[in-house]
């Protein structure tokens, strides 16, 4: 039987050629060759690549032999369809007989796109049905219209760095049978110029790679372009305008404040292995596999890998933003992402605490009971004429932002937010005051700290933002190197202005106000290190002493008269270091920090400062929390004790995290009933009489199961 090779052309002629035969032998629908043909051609060309010509001349045997079946079978489909075309001159009889089956199908398909293109034309009404089928056609183009891999280059596209040859990775993609890379000399330099390549034509896509990313609000301002520092003088006004009158009646007086925001460098060192190469390589390829038609998987090795970089830059550049408390690292020494720069916190903390230009309402701690009115006590505090301004916005953790909207309930509605496939309250300010956005500040957690100034008053700094994202390479060997270096920073651009003692109005020129409650939470501490001086600058009130701290400490820096400050030990020194009793350190003794201890100091002003309270070790880790309420946080344990003197119901667990389990025990001394909800999703109360009784909680899609309890008799 004779076949017209067409896809194998080439490579069934040379297969002819090196055996020296004029045809290609066929039985039973596949090739023919004898053993010693095979180990011919198998010399020639390697094992692997013999069998893959032998299985691409066999796939094509039998894709004709198919083919021929289907002729027969799309000859009386082009019966069955003539009998209801009207004839043409392509598909008359004459021309039917003298051409071949494809010509006539293909001249029948024009004519029916020709009878298709004026029926579109025509109206049909709004047909429902005709709606619905029209979507279901569409649905199997939409699945084959995804990129597809050309022979040359992956997904089809035409760029270097997506390119077949030369790189491993992206045939492995391609077939998903070629093995993991074996980084080495000769392929890590090709990595390297595709990084470049990459950056260079995709200066901002690496930032969109992301279906969930909660960023900075954008309410806040952005200034770039600042190379070091930036001065801002801001002049605030009184009230200007008044009902006219037949006298002088001057008004509208003002003050002016100068601030300071600064960027801070900061660095990416990455270096990667050649074992640690091929696990993410192995990562990529899982995720391309599983595209499910998500766009951004459709980018090439390199752009998944620092796709992922970038990911996590953002999110320690968020909480630096926030959380971060600047502290000069040493050389040699791997710094914090948190200590790279100041955040928002440390300079309000600094305000109140250090400068004294910012007053704070006292308004005790918030409750899940009392939190409607205490964010309206809060802001009746406030001067009417500054609550009047349009972008206003009161800041407060997630958890609490949650609180304020459930608390208001019946009041609020939950919408889908269809883009980002979750459940939101439509709630998104203060109650009776539109002008005053509930903002939850991303990465604020375990904090009672509540402010309120404008949007627009807290500036985010950089230089050049896209310095963050573009990477450069090198490599050692089996080794990969990538750094890139940039600068970021925050700042309020006016706060407030020192007033006098005995000022009438202690709050007067504000523009930020909060309430008293601390603003990090108690486990918040900076890391100090040795600088040989024996002086620690006090860059935060809590310091952690370096694992490679060796002078004793005589003198503390930068602290404000009447601030209480610590000073954590470390039981990994290497030898003892203590805190030493001087003129001015009024110590009971000197204190040993190899202990892991913590001494506790007050501030007396000139440098000098006593002893309040020391322990001789370190503190206890625990994920067990007592609670005396109606409402429990999940982010703080896993284990919840009630300690109350009298019985209460518990009602609410807030900050539940996907497939996190909880325990809560009950108490000796008063009952606890957690009592069932929407939320708290259990058959029905249950009440926990003893100190052994619990019931166990996992949380499933918004809300709290049953797992396992233990109740008294």
């Amino acid at each position: 039987m004779n076949f017209n090779w067409i896809k194998m052309q080439t490579s069934s002629k040379w297969l002819m050629k090196i055996l020296g035969i004029e045809k290609i032998e066929v039985k039973d629908n596949e090739i023919a060759l004898s053993e010693d043909q095979r180990e011919k051609i198998e010399q020639q060309i390697g094992v692997e690549k013999a069998q893959a010509l032998f299985d691409g001349l066999n796939a094509e045997l039998k894709k004709e032999t198919e083919g021929n079946q289907a002729s027969e079978e799309l000859r009386v489909v082009l019966e069955e369809i003539n009998g209801v075309v009207n004839a043409t001159e392509e598909t008359s009889e004459t021309n039917a007989v003298e051409q071949p089956l494809e010509a006539q199908a293909t001249a029948t398909i024009r004519n029916l796109q020709k009878q298709n293109t004026e029926m579109a034309k025509e109206s049909i009404g709004d047909n429902p049905a005709a709606v619905i089928q029209n979507a279901m056609n569409l649905t199997p183009y939409g699945v084959n219209a995804l990129p597809k891999h050309t022979a040359t280059h992956l997904f089809g596209q035409n760029l270097d760095y997506q390119a077949v040859e030369h790189r491993s990775w992206n045939q492995r993609a391609m077939s998903g049978s070629a093995k993991a890379t074996d980084w080495n000399k000769e392929n890590i330099p090709v990595l390297q110029g595709d990084v470049e390549h990459f950056i260079r034509q995709n200066p901002t896509v690496l930032v969109t790679f992301f279906n969930e990313f909660e960023s900075l609000p954008a309410e806040w301002s952005q200034t770039t372009g600042v190379r070091d520092r930036i001065t801002t003088a801001s002049i605030t006004f009184g009230e200007v305008t008044q009902a006219r009158s037949s006298t002088w009646a001057a008004k509208g007086g003002f003050n002016i404040s100068v601030e300071i925001g600064e960027v801070y460098p900061k660095k990416i060192d990455l270096e990667f292995s050649g074992p640690q190469l091929q696990t993410l390589e192995n990562t990529w390829i899982a995720n391309i596999y599983n595209l499910d038609g998500s766009h951004p998987w459709k980018m090439s090795f390199i752009g998944w890998i620092l796709s992922e970089t970038i990911k996590q830059r953002m999110l320690e550049d968020r909480n630096a933003q926030i959380n971060g408390i600047y502290v000069p690292t040493p050389d040699n020494r791997a710094g914090n992402s948190v200590n790279a720069q100041d955040g928002l916190l440390i300079q309000l903390y600094r305000a109140i605490n250090t400068r004294n230009i910012l007053q704070p309402f006292s308004l005790g701690a918030p409750t899940l009971e009392n939190i409607v009115d205490y964010v309206e006590n809060f802001i009746k505090l406030i001067p009417e004429e500054y609550l009047k301004l349009q972008g206003l916005e009161i800041g407060m953790s997630a958890a609490w932002k949650l609180a304020y909207q459930q608390a208001l309930g019946n009041s609020q509605v939950v919408v889908l937010d269809n883009q980002r496939g979750i459940f939101k309250s439509t709630i998104d300010y203060v109650k009776d005051r539109p002008n005053i956005k509930l903002q939850a500040v991303p990465d604020m957690v375990n904090s009672d700290f509540f402010y309120l100034t404008l949007s627009k008053n807290i500036d985010q700094l950089s230089f050049l933002p896209e310095e963050a994202n573009q990477f450069t390479l090198g490599h050692d060997k089996r080794d990969t190197y990538a750094f890139a270096d940039y600068k970021l920073g925050i700042r309020l651009q006016y706060i407030g202005i020192k007033l006098s003692k005995t000022h009438v109005n202690k709050y007067a020129n504000q523009v930020v106000f909060t309430n008293d409650m601390p603003i990090f939470g108690k486990d918040v501490s900076f890391p100090a290190y040795d600088n040989t001086s024996g002086i620690i600058k006090m860059y935060y009130s809590t310091a952690k002493i370096d694992s490679e701290f060796k002078t004793d400490i005589t003198e503390l820096a930068d602290v404000a008269s009447g601030q209480v400050i610590k000073i954590q030990g470390n039981t990994s020194l290497g030898a003892e270091v203590k805190i030493k009793k001087g003129e001015l350190l009024d110590l009971t003794t000197d204190f040993n920090l190899k202990t892991g201890g913590t001494l506790t100091l007050l501030a007396l002003g000139e440098g000098k400062f006593k002893e309040i309270k020391r322990t001789a070790s370190a503190p206890s880790i625990s994920d067990k929390i007592n609670f005396d309420n109606t409402a429990i946080d999940a982010v703080n344990a896993t284990e919840f004790k009630f300690n109350g003197s009298e019985a209460k119901d518990l009602l609410t667990i807030i900050n539940g995290i996907e497939n996190k389990k909880i325990t809560i025990y009950g108490s000796d001394i008063a009952e606890l009933t957690v009592k069932k909800s929407d939320a708290i999703a259990i058959n029905a109360d249950v009440v926990l009489k003893k100190s052994d009784d619990y019931i166990q909680l996992v949380f499933i899609e918004g809300s709290w199961y049953e797992i396992a309890k233990n109740i008294s008799e």
